[in-house]
């Protein structure tokens, strides 16, 4: 039953905004995951008129350590990922006119890959592996070498 609403809200959110791209709906949700000694958990809401938005945010010790906003934009050459971090307080950053900038490179039904507009080497990478565990992948070169840090999310129910 799970996995038959999961798949209808996919295709739900899968018809894209009034420009007709489509944004990749499967990771809407509430999701958790306990790392960096303390709780992960990123919030996306269902697509509303070609836009998506999330939220993400680090506890330790249940205190706000940082968060992220993000914006997901169906476009006419694609969705566009729009993202900002913030301390406690909201003390941003980013410069105030310019969030990280993402791009769709890659999109199936149960995995998107997003691509830094101004650091190709930078990518994030939404994964379904199965109904109420989603995999995020946070894929950066540093140094010439790559770096990964991996979100095992579960469903918040």
């Amino acid at each position: 039953m799970k996995l038959a609403l999961l798949t209808l809200t996919a295709s739900v959110l899968l018809a894209g905004g009034p420009t007709g791209a489509s944004l990749p709906g499967f990771f809407t949700g509430h999701w958790r995951v306990q790392m960096w000694g303390g709780v992960c958990e990123e919030i996306w809401s269902p697509s509303s008129d070609g836009n998506m938005i999330g939220m993400f945010r680090f506890q330790r010790e249940s205190k706000v350590v940082f968060t992220e906003f993000m914006s997901l934009d169906a476009g006419a050459s694609g969705p566009e990922l729009y993202l900002r971090h913030f301390h406690a307080g909201l003390k941003a950053w980013e410069e105030k006119d310019k969030p990280l900038t993402f791009k769709v490179v890659e999109s199936k039904t149960d995995e998107v890959v997003f691509e830094q507009s101004d650091a190709p080497t930078t990518k994030l990478i939404y994964r379904l592996e199965a109904p109420g565990q989603l995999t995020v992948v946070l894929s950066k070169e540093k140094e010439g070498k790559r770096q990964d840090t991996v979100f095992r999310y579960r469903r918040v129910e």
